[in-house]
C-alpha cells in the first residue's frame, strides 16, 4: 500500500493512498451526504406542518371563545402552555403578514 507523510496539528502521520480515497466515490459520498440532508429535511417538515395542524385547532379553539383550561384538558397540555402557543402562533402570523 502506498501512503505519504502529512502533518496534521504539528504531528505527522502516515496517510494510505487506498482506492477509497477516488474521485467516483468521493462524489457518490457527497451525492450521499445531500439525500441524507434532504431526507432530514423533510422529515423535519412534516413534523412541523403536524405540530402547526394542532397548534392551528388550538388557536382556533381559542379564537372561539374557549378558555385557556378547556383547550388544555382537551389537548391534555397545561393552560399556560396553550397561551404560549396562542402567543407564539399569533405573533409568527403577524411577522408573515408583513413580510408578505
Amino acid at each position: 500500500m502506498k501512503y505519504k507523510w502529512v502533518q496534521v496539528n504539528g504531528k505527522w502521520k502516515k496517510l494510505y493512498k487506498t482506492p477509497y480515497h477516488t474521485k467516483e466515490t468521493v462524489d457518490l459520498r457527497r451525492k450521499e451526504r445531500a439525500f441524507n440532508r434532504e431526507k432530514k429535511l423533510l422529515k423535519k417538515q412534516k413534523k412541523d406542518s403536524v405540530m402547526s395542524k394542532r397548534n392551528h385547532k388550538i388557536l382556533q379553539y381559542r379564537n372561539s371563545g374557549k378558555t385557556l383550561e378547556v383547550i388544555g384538558k382537551q389537548f391534555d397540555i397545561t393552560k399556560e402552555r396553550v397561551r404560549q402557543i396562542c402567543n407564539n402562533y399569533s405573533y409568527a402570523y403577524k411577522k408573515k403578514r408583513q413580510w408578505n
